[in-house]
């Protein structure tokens, strides 16, 4: 919005701005709105003399749940559009689309188009008709403007239109798909209740499986919740792009772009989160390394028989966990190729070509976070820490050579500082 006139009453807790275009006014509180006298704000607006687009505001705020909040400007008024119906241009293949009407199980899902969180679905233009609008002040328009609703007639939940590029955007990754009303739609939620056993899953959205996973590859584009072990899942593991939440996990490789919770016993696993990693009470970790690109907190780790547990935050941990995968299985093509073949070329290039677009990205990610002022990490463990763990905060570790009770190490300063009571370990 660019602001024009502005407004402000008489105790200065309420500042009315109109845009330069008199086709909306804002609201800004400087103190809880909840505490500002509803006469106020009816002064200030009968000042300005807007006449018109209460009913307007009010649609266009439901719609986007938005709220009142101190300092940020609230639309209060807005005016309305010449009749238009907006065009959209889908940027997917319709042909190709998940049918709602049909009943498709979670692994036949990769078949259908689908989308990632934050990819565009479509675009959106306005055919404008002769008829004009009305500005706040109740005068003719006939200029459209990006506070148009109507393209809300035409979308589900989990997607939102982007003024700046007028494009529909997925809040969600998933499978798209156009329902009976000719709404655009993201299928994004799916259930497994049965046990996995040498199961190799590629999937778009949300999923919840009921029962154990065993010796199986997972690769899923949005958040996962198993209720059930995971078992000696380590070839290429299990990948998430958003949070995993779980109960116990054993010789397992478990990488998350968002956050890991478990509610029991981690075993000889390497669990890798960008976002950090989560043991809640009663919970342990026993062996294996625990990686995150943010604070890690814990409940037990290690065992009363010494095993090698080690406990991470370093960078980018999810680009390099993709990295580490691609480079895995470009290895695996090149080792099960029979002898007195060669690999199959477009494979091989395939695999190059995503190891070097991760490469860039690693080193990129790097870059801007050694730019940036340093996070103050956290490593916790509330219950207790046995021998043969090593705890590691960038370039800085400590290794515990005798049980302890509760531990936190902290990087302050570019430097590891452990609590007080059991500072020399």
């Amino acid at each position: 919005m660019k602001p024009g006139k502005t407004y402000v009453n008489s105790s200065e807790t309420v500042l009315l701005t109109i845009s330069e275009d008199n086709f909306a006014a804002y609201l800004t509180f400087k103190e809880t709105p909840v505490f500002i006298d509803e006469n106020e704000i009816l002064k200030l607006l009968k000042q300005a003399n807007i006449s018109h687009g209460y009913s307007a505001a009010i649609k266009y705020n439901n719609q986007r749940k938005l709220e009142k909040e101190a300092g940020k400007p609230f639309l209060i008024a807005m005016g309305t559009n010449p009749n238009s119906k907006p065009e959209i241009s889908l940027l997917f293949d319709r042909a190709k689309c998940f049918d709602p009407d049909s009943s498709f199980s979670v692994f036949e899902m990769e078949q259908f188009v689908s989308i990632e969180k934050g990819q565009p679905l479509a675009e959106v233009s306005v055919a404008l008709s002769s008829q004009s609008g009305k500005d706040i002040f109740g005068n003719d328009v006939t200029k459209f403007s990006k506070h148009d609703t109507s393209v809300y007639n035409y979308i589900g939940k989990d997607i939102k239109f982007d003024n700046e590029t007028n494009q529909l955007i997925a809040m969600k990754s998933g499978y798209p798909y156009i329902d009976s009303s000719q709404k655009i739609q993201i299928k994004s939620d799916f259930y497994i209740n049965e046990d996995l056993e040498n199961v190799d899953l590629k999937l778009h959205g949300d999923l919840v499986i009921n029962g154990v996973v065993y010796k199986s590859n997972l690769n899923i584009s949005g958040d996962l919740m198993i209720y059930g072990d995971i078992e000696d899942c380590r070839d290429y593991g299990i990948f998430v792009t958003g949070d995993v939440t779980m109960d116990f996990a054993e010789n397992a490789r478990i990488v998350s772009g968002g956050q890991i919770k478990f509610h029991n016993e981690v075993e000889n696993c390497l669990l890798s989160a960008s976002e950090g990693i989560w043991g809640e009470e009663n919970s342990a970790v026993i062996g294996g390394m625990l990686q995150s690109a943010n604070s890690i907190s814990l409940y037990s780790i290690g065992s009363e028989n010494p095993v090698i547990t080690e406990v991470e935050i370093a960078l980018s941990t999810y680009t390099k966990e993709l990295l580490k995968r691609e480079e895995f299985k470009l290895n695996q093509l090149i080792i099960n190729t029979p002898k007195k073949q060669d690999p199959d070329e477009k494979l091989v290039q395939d695999y190059n070509n995503k190891i070097k677009f991760l490469e860039e990205k690693y080193t990129k990610e790097i870059e801007e976070a050694i730019k940036k002022p340093p996070k103050r990490y956290k490593i916790s463990v509330i219950k207790e820490v046995y021998p043969e763990t090593l705890f590691r905060i960038l370039n800085h570790s400590s290794k515990v050579k005798s049980e302890k009770g509760k531990m936190i190490f902290t990087f302050i300063d570019n430097e590891m500082v452990i609590n007080k009571v059991d500072k020399y370990v």
